[in-house]
């Protein structure tokens, strides 16, 4: 009222200027605008809005691509911190952040950050000089490979065929020579091999060149990891008899893998091969050491590794040892948490998954040490996104897998994991030095993949159904949490 009164007595002067509608450019108000570029003060300034412009400024036409600090997504649950050992161990409480949920496709500058940090990184030496095959006769070789090269599966398919055809040089492996199933083969013929040693590291680096050449869940792979499993067995100090050689289980030593493994008292109409696994690490009749030795391994407690799969050798059990132990003098072996392939899981066709993906389970089992394929890496999804495990604990060119829930498979739930701690080993738990990262520059969200069913070339044990997603702690009817 008062400033109408004012402007209606400044018009009746005609001598004085007309009065300004908005602040002189030199005025506070217009200055400081001008040098923060308050998108406020812009906005309202601009004339009719319509649809298409507002939809380009909002943050979901970047969601495929994480921004260098703040992700175009939600922003995550916890705030993004410097790293610092506390936070680069990878068994944290800090939850999963909530990345984008349709990127099929990772950026080309996320792929360059993780390009650019791998470079980088320390390489593996390979098989260290423990765990080998005792000192047998040099027949002993050239019968092990004939064992290798004639098997036939109960199909009739000869899986040696695979292992052939893997050229004589890899990338990506800790030694440069080249190296071929014919050219073991030979040398073994003209007794080259000046030990059992040297023999069976030349096996087991052939091995793991079949395992990088051919990808994993393929016919050829599979392949691989049966002769592999073969092998280990003639290699061993009570090898089983034949030829011919023949195995319900593909050589593993457990009955049964993920989806089909039953734990001990189950009821009677369980579906499934019950007294496989476990509820908790059995302690029965065992003696724990602190590490086993196995083809140039060095296995301990919370180590990560791909174990042989009796139900599909081309999906090897990923899993954590919670224990190692020796039975008597000539069985050795290690107890492992088991986790699920999204492939042995049962879920809605509409959930996609990030590449690598995992699940805990509540399965614990016991695998002697011919079962042991190689040592990986699974991290919890916080760290995932947040650069790459540190030696010992990850080689580049090792497996690497990521998890972020549970599944329960008695009633087909997901159950998102909040806190790491509850599922690797009481033992490192608090440990500031388990699983510790090389961090990237900024935060990189793997890929998505869809429900690998929906391709139709998988197998389950798993299948297309619609369990029910829900937070840890929650209680689950008839099941554990």
């Amino acid at each position: 009222m008062l400033k109408a009164m004012l402007e209606a007595e400044w018009k009746r002067r005609s001598s004085l200027p007309t009065p300004r509608s908005s602040p002189p450019p030199s005025s506070a108000q217009k200055t400081h605008s001008a040098s923060t570029g308050s998108k406020p003060i812009q906005k309202p300034a601009q004339p009719k809005a319509t649809s298409k412009p507002v939809l380009t400024l909002q943050p979901p036409a970047t969601a495929p691509t994480p921004g260098p600090s703040t992700p175009s997504a939600p922003a995550p649950k916890s705030p993004e911190q410097p790293s610092s050992p506390e936070m680069d161990v990878d068994i944290g409480g800090t939850p999963e952040p909530e990345g984008p949920s349709h990127d099929t496709t990772r950026d080309p500058e996320s792929d360059e950050i993780v390009q650019q940090l791998e470079k980088g990184l320390p390489r593996w030496e390979g098989f260290a000089d423990v765990g080998w095959m005792n000192e047998v006769d040099p027949n002993r070789h050239i019968e092990i490979l004939q064992a290798i090269s004639s098997y036939q599966d109960a199909y009739g398919v000869r899986p040696a065929a695979s292992l052939e055809t893997v050229p004589e040089e890899v990338a990506g492996l800790p030694f440069n020579f080249p190296l071929s199933f014919a050219l073991i083969q030979s040398r073994a013929q003209n007794r080259q091999y000046v030990s059992s040693q040297a023999f069976d590291r030349a096996m087991s680096e052939l091995f793991m060149m079949g395992r990088r050449h051919y990808e994993v869940g393929s016919e050829e792979y599979g392949h691989i990891l049966v002769l592999q499993r073969l092998y280990h067995a003639l290699a061993s100090s009570n090898p089983p008899a034949g030829p011919p050689f023949t195995s319900p289980t593909n050589f593993a030593a457990i009955r049964a893998g993920p989806g089909t493994a039953k734990p001990l008292h189950s009821s009677a109409d369980t579906e499934g091969i019950v007294g496989v696994t476990t509820y908790r690490v059995s302690t029965k009749d065992r003696e724990f050491v602190n590490e086993v030795h196995f083809k140039g391994w060095t296995l301990r407690l919370a180590d990560w590794v791909h174990m042989a799969n009796p139900d599909d050798p081309s999906r090897p059990i990923v899993g954590q040892i919670f224990r190692c132990y020796v039975w008597d003098a000539a069985t050795t072996g290690v107890t492992i948490a088991w986790y699920y392939r999204p492939e042995q899981t049962f879920h809605p066709a509409r959930r996609q998954f990030w590449e690598g993906k995992v699940f805990k389970t509540s399965h614990f089992a016991d695998h002697p040490l011919e079962d042991t394929i190689e040592k990986i890496a699974v991290q919890f999804t916080a760290r995932h996104i947040r650069g790459r495990p540190r030696p010992p604990f990850w080689y580049l060119g090792w497996p690497l897998y990521v998890c972020d829930s549970r599944y329960n498979d008695r009633e087909r739930i997901v159950l998102k994991i909040k806190n790491w701690k509850s599922c690797v080993p009481e033992e490192v738990r608090k440990s500031t030095e388990f699983m510790p990262i090389y961090p990237f520059e900024q935060t990189v969200y793997p890929r998505r993949f869809g429900s690998p069913f929906l391709t139709g070339r998988v197998r389950g044990p798993g299948g297309i159904a619609n369990p029910v997603e829900k937070a840890e702690g929650e209680k689950v009817e008839g099941g554990r949490t």
